[in-house]
């Protein structure tokens, strides 16, 4: 197929597909020098270790909920359940399900309050997530 645009726009397109391409390293960059203004070399280690560390345990969280079911008949929902067995065996039934979720909230919590605390960490986790996709992806 021809191409109709005219040679200043081909130009102009090549020069914005640039300054995207050096947009998200120069926020890269921004960022580190922020984050070399609050914190030394050390804790920054030390909170990307614990940043890596809080969203790991998350994903595990999250697994082990998957995981965790009713211990009889886990295919029937909450009210079947209690219909059928009564809701103290119902309770008893869900517990593993439930001591999943409450563990998962309580590191879920950990990860946001870490987050709330060090936003630019988390900011540079996911700017350097978004860097290392490819065109394709």
């Amino acid at each position: 197929m021809y191409d109709k645009s005219t040679p200043e726009e081909r130009r102009h397109t090549e020069l914005l597909k640039a300054i995207d391409s050096v947009k998200a390293p120069l926020s890269v960059m921004a960022l580190i020098g922020l984050l070399d203004e609050l914190y030394s070399k050390e804790e920054r280690k030390v909170l990307y270790s614990e940043y890596e560390a809080l969203r790991k345990a998350s994903y595990a969280g999250y697994e082990a909920l998957m995981a965790a079911g009713a211990t009889v008949e886990p295919g029937i929902g909450w009210d079947a359940r209690v219909k059928k067995y009564g809701e103290a065996a119902a309770t008893e039934h869900m517990r593993p399900h439930m001591e999943a979720l409450e563990a998962k909230k309580a590191v879920d919590q950990n990860l946001t309050d870490f987050e709330v605390k060090h936003p630019q960490i988390k900011r540079l986790f996911w700017l350097k997530n978004e860097i290392g996709k490819g065109a394709y992806e």
